[in-house]
């Protein structure tokens, strides 16, 4: 043994038995499971960042870093963007996270519309991302694909809802997705009405989002009718493809209002 292994070791033994750890909890603390991970937490459609302050609280409080960025125009960020919001500029946002907060190895996390979002991000920063997690979420497969596209007439519903400023839909009410009565009402006093442009935008993708290998799809089966929701359909497909591992919630589809605990061991499990 060097002497330097020597001295080396030694300050190790001199720290555990300083700390008042044994060895091997000082090894559990030092391990892979235990060290700081980085999420990027995405919102979906008429939310903002403030939907994930519980979840965030709680993997801030086991050591880890995130991020709840709100994408333009909604949040507190509603008053920018106006009618040029689009889902390019939406994906710019998670991006910018990205390049100004100098971020690797991040978990990337999308909620409902986000998970078209991510995709895109991922697509252009597939070496940058350790994980991608679809939140009940929308999961794009080709290039030109849309909301629009994937869900079909829901989206011209949209459209025949479309708020007086021409560019928007107001929020549905929090129980038509399953919000516990508990939460409603804050959820119905935080939403904001969702610029449509990004859900009829075609996603642009090259394939380089296929790279990450660590995918995770999580359905909420907790609302609809008969467990029937817009996001069942990527959950069918995805659970029979190796590359993906999927993960069932007994809740409603705002799971990291009304299920925040659940959701964060999710995202830690991953």
């Amino acid at each position: 043994m060097t002497t330097d292994r020597r001295t080396m070791l030694g300050a190790l033994g001199a720290a555990i038995l300083g700390s008042g750890l044994s060895a091997t909890e000082a090894r559990a603390a030092s391990s892979p499971a235990r060290r700081s991970k980085t999420f990027i937490l995405v919102h979906g459609a008429w939310h903002g960042g403030w939907c994930y302050r519980d979840v965030a609280a709680l993997l801030r409080a086991e050591g880890h870093v995130v991020y709840t960025p709100t994408l333009t125009g909604l949040g507190e960020r509603r008053h920018l963007g106006v009618n040029i919001v689009n889902l390019d500029l939406h994906i710019e946002d998670i991006a910018q996270v990205f390049e100004f907060e100098e971020l690797a190895d991040v978990i990337l996390v999308g909620h409902s519309y986000a998970g078209m979002v991510i995709t895109g991000v991922a697509d252009r920063l597939a070496d940058r991302i350790a994980g991608i997690v679809y939140l009940d979420a929308y999961v794009p497969r080709r290039d030109g694909d849309s909301i629009r596209k994937i869900q079909g007439s829901s989206v011209g519903d949209a459209t025949a809802a479309m708020g007086a400023d021409g560019w928007s839909v107001a929020p549905p009410p929090p129980e038509s997705f399953g919000v516990k009565p508990a939460n409603r009402e804050r959820v119905a006093r935080l939403c904001t009405p969702q610029p449509l442009a990004p859900m009829l935008q075609e996603l642009r993708l090259t394939g380089k989002h296929l790279e990450i290998s660590n995918r995770h799809f999580v359905y909420a089966s907790g609302w609809g009718t008969g467990g029937q929701t817009p996001f069942r359909r990527f959950y069918d497909e995805l659970r029979t493809e190796p590359q993906w591992k999927t993960h069932v919630m007994p809740c409603g589809h705002d799971m990291m209002i009304d299920e925040p605990r659940a959701t964060a061991n999710l995202l830690l499990s991953i």
